[in-house]
Order: structure tokens, then C-alpha cells, then sequence
């Protein structure tokens, strides 16, 4: 089932997953915690564990984490792991395998996706919700940090001319954290998978997934921009070869991916 709406909700999204299979009593690994505080939202669903997975040490955080769940006599089981989802060892399966806002990030995209496919139970799914996507406003999650006209840099100006622009706006590394979600980080590393919506699909299919419920969210900035903007719009399309406007204001998606039975 595909739908399409203006915006989304990550507690809604996740309420969606419970319908399509129960969570109950089910082990979770969530690949790119972060701080961890998002376990929270999935304990509501009474899993029986929850790995909390990232490459990044935010020890810190997951002490206050795991500190405040014993402190609730929280019943499921968390663990958190600071690690490469390729390197996690295969005896372990899960019944669902859960990010919000990582796949967009994975350079090496159908690589962590066959791991993910080796960790999953046979009848396991993987949710996830990515964006924004490489080719719509802001995809770099730093162009369009001043002005929306500029939201494209990261497709239209040649490398050179992009660098300039990053470090004229670029921030201190406290500040890309608290204040723009890294954002500064993720270009600096260039940690973009840089694919269209249409192509996450395809790599899904290639590998045996079909999802069972999709959500696309579209940037109603973006589609105002394009719709006023014909130079921006010629632009684009010239530079991306792509035949129509759809890549430069679909924002989000999130997907339900099953195993495709054989």
C-alpha cells in the first residue's frame, strides 16, 4: 500500500508498525540510536528487548537511559552497543529492525541492508524513515539553512563553489550538534547515500524486501518553489537529467519491508 501526505509523525509511524505486526514481546534493534532516548517510544509497545546500535559513543546519554528505566522497573531488556552494524555478529536475530533518519546517511546502503536481512527472523521487518532525500530541498541538511532559493546548492554549484559556500556557514561542532542535527558533520564526512526515492524501492526489491505499507512525504516549500522558480526548475532538471520536478520535492519516506517469501 503506498500513501502520500504533507508531513508525518515518527508515534504514528511506529503505532503503524504494532498493527502490521505485533510488538509484544519481540526484540527490537534499532540501528543509529543516537542518544538512545527514542527506546522510550518503542517501550510503550511492551517489546521483550531493545538494542539500541550506533557508531558514534553516547555512553553518557545511554547511562541516563538505562539509569531511568530501572529506575521505572521497566520490564524489557535494553542494551546499547557502540558498533558498525556490519561487524555485529549474526547469532543474534531480531523481529524488527528499526531507524528513523539513517538510511539516507549509508554510503554503503545495500551492504548495511543484506546485514539487516541476515539478522532479521524470517517473518521480521524492518521499519524506516528517511529523509530528507539527496535531491530535494535541503537533501545536503545544510543548503537550505538561510533561504529555501538556496535549498539546491548541494545539486547546482560545482564542488568548488559549494565549499565555499559550507564554510561560510558552517558552524563550531557544538553548535552543528545542538542546533542543525549534525548537520554541518554529515557533509563535512559527505555520509549521504544519495539515492531517489525510486531507487531506495529498487534496492529493496533487488534484495527481497517489498514493503507492505509506504509513506511518502512531500515538501509543500519545495513544490511552491519549483512552481514559481521556472529558471530553478530548468536548472535542475538540466543538471540532474531527470525528466520531471517529482525527486526535487518528495522529502521523506518511510517504509514496512517483509522478506519476499520463496
Amino acid at each position: 500500500m503506498f500513501y502520500l501526505q504533507k508531513d508525518f509523525q515518527i508515534s504514528k509511524e511506529k503505532k503503524k508498525l504494532d498493527n502490521i505486526s505485533s510488538i509484544e514481546g519481540k526484540d527490537i534493534l534499532i540501528i543509529g540510536c543516537g542518544n538512545g532516548y527514542d527506546i522510550f517510544d518503542w517501550i510503550k509497545f511492551q517489546p521483550r528487548s531493545i538494542t539500541g546500535l550506533d557508531i558514534l559513543n553516547y555512553s553518557r546519554s545511554w547511562k541516563k537511559v538505562l539509569y531511568s528505566v530501572k529506575k521505572k522497573n521497566i520490564i524489557t531488556k535494553i542494551n546499547f552497543l557502540q558498533r558498525d552494524i556490519l561487524k555485529l555478529k549474526k547469532s543474534k536475530k531480531f523481529h524488527f529492525i528499526v531507524s528513523d533518519a539513517v538510511f539516507e546517511h549509508l554510503k554503503n546502503f545495500k551492504e548495511v541492508l543484506k546485514k539487516c536481512d541476515s539478522l532479521l527472523y524470517k517473518e521480521g521487518i524492518i521499519y524506516a524513515s528517511y529523509g530528507p532525500l539527496w535531491y530535494s530541498l535541503g537533501g545536503d541538511h545544510f543548503s537550505n539553512r538561510n533561504a529555501d532559493v538556496d535549498g539546491f546548492n548541494h545539486l547546482l554549484l560545482n564542488k568548488k563553489n559549494y565549499l565555499r559556500f559550507f564554510r561560510e556557514n558552517v558552524k563550531s561542532l557544538d553548535e552543528e550538534i545542538k542546533l542543525h542535527g549534525s548537520a554541518g558533520i554529515f557533509v563535512k564526512k559527505d555520509l549521504f547515500s544519495k539515492l531517489t526515492g525510486n531507487q531506495y524501492m529498487k534496492i529493496f526489491l533487488r534484495n527481497n524486501f517489498f514493503s507492505k505499507y509506504t509513506v511518502v512525504e512531500y515538501c509543500p516549500i519545495s513544490l511552491k518553489l519549483l512552481n514559481k522558480n521556472y529558471e530553478l526548475s530548468k536548472k535542475l532538471t538540466k543538471k540532474t537529467k531527470f525528466k520531471s520536478l517529482e525527486n526535487f520535492y518528495l522529502k521523506t519516506q518511510v517504509v514496512y519491508l517483509k522478506k519476499v517469501s520463496n
